[in-house]
């Protein structure tokens, strides 16, 4: 199958009690390009590329995909 080009980021974003002690969203994966089939395809590499740190703030994490 012939692959597409997407550009990804994952961002982190603080709880609200988080928030309110003065944490703030941040990059943990900075803007990069990938080949993939499909959206499908590149969410299943981003998820393998997010660091073990945020194992347990998976539902803090918000993955930002750009096709061409």
């Amino acid at each position: 199958m012939k692959k597409r080009l997407f550009q990804f980021a994952v961002l982190w974003h603080p709880t609200k009690d988080e928030y309110d002690s003065g944490a703030k969203s941040s990059v943990i994966l900075d803007l990069s390009t990938i080949l993939a089939s499909d959206e499908a395809e590149a969410k299943i590499f981003i998820s393998k590329q997010i660091p073990d740190d945020y194992d347990d703030l998976l539902d803090q994490l918000e993955i930002i995909i750009r096709p061409f």
